[in-house]
């Protein structure tokens, strides 16, 4: 009885954990495009230093801080720091090329992202994965329907870079496959340093890197003349809110839950960025994002659930 207890405790604090992924990644499109005054690098910038800045007091606890130095003495860290940070920005710039509802359904697309990637490794598909693709594949060219209209009527710039924001959303969704199927390879090889040590070593390396080249360029990280006190406000949110929470709410859900679970309710993620967009932005989704979603999301539990 006590047992049953404590397992139904852990599944609740999994599930509160996954949920508040969901509700705070799905923030992040319309944060983004109420950055107007600042260029996608430096978004990216401002929003790992406010990450970076609200985790650091975590480094007064012995435990964080060793996470930290085991991570940065192990090689597979700096390849997953990288491609988070390679994620980050190619996101921040799909988000002001294209609907926020579109890109936030094509991010998601990550699982199908992970099993081309596979299948290029010359690994074999299940029945259950190869239906799942191709469900969510459907789903993926309904999403590109209304990119493509206005592509072919011929509407010029508008046009060509709403269809580069949904190809840099799927080379972001790529970008988080790839570390999603590096992490389980460090974990099975037990080279895997943890998601906090990688989470505060992107964060840090990230604030780093871009400093480095606003130092060069003459010009500050984060520009925060051009901002007033409501955007300075949004841009803290989207580093520590939709930044930092999420990442440590997830490391929590994956630990908690099976995968099939937290997967299912990180597709409330598109859902999340829909509303936000429309309240927000009055972004009003188009037609086929409802037919489209729901296909991707039918092909993305089917294919998670059949993978071996």
């Amino acid at each position: 009885m006590h047992a049953a207890r404590v397992d139904a405790r852990v599944d609740a604090r999994g599930l509160a954990a996954a949920v508040t992924t969901a509700l705070t990644w799905g923030l992040v499109g319309t944060m983004v495009r109420l950055l107007p005054a600042l260029t996608p690098i430096e978004v990216v910038a401002g929003r790992l230093a406010f990450a970076l800045a609200a985790a650091v007091p975590a480094l007064a606890v012995p435990h964080a801080r060793a996470q930290v130095r085991d991570a940065a003495r192990r090689g597979p860290a700096w390849a997953l720091a990288a491609l988070m940070g390679g994620y980050y920005l190619l996101a921040v710039i799909a988000f002001r090329l294209a609907p926020v509802a579109d890109v936030a359904l094509l991010l998601a697309t990550a699982p199908l992202c992970a099993l081309g990637l596979r299948r290029l490794g010359g690994a074999a598909v299940t029945a259950a994965e190869r239906d799942g693709a191709l469900l969510a594949l459907a789903g993926v060219a309904l999403t590109l329907v209304p990119s493509l209209q206005t592509a072919l009527a011929g509407a010029g710039d508008a046009a060509r870079l709403r269809l580069l924001g949904d190809a840099l959303a799927l080379a972001a969704a790529t970008a988080s496959a790839a570390y999603a199927m590096r992490f389980r390879a460090a974990q099975a090889a037990r080279t895997a340093p943890t998601p906090l040590g990688v989470a505060l070593l992107t964060f840090a390396l990230g604030t780093a890197a871009l400093a480095a080249r606003a130092l060069v360029a003459g010009a500050p990280l984060v520009p925060v003349s051009r901002l007033d006190v409501r955007a300075l406000g949004v841009l803290a949110a989207l580093g520590v809110v939709s930044t930092l929470v999420p990442t440590l709410a997830f490391a929590t859900a994956a630990r908690r839950l099976p995968p099939v679970l937290t997967s299912a309710t990180q597709l409330l993620v598109p859902v999340v960025s829909a509303l936000a967009a429309a309240a927000t932005l009055g972004e009003r989704p188009s037609a086929w994002l409802l037919p489209g979603g729901a296909l991707v999301a039918i092909g993305l539990l089917r294919l998670v659930r059949g993978t071996r």
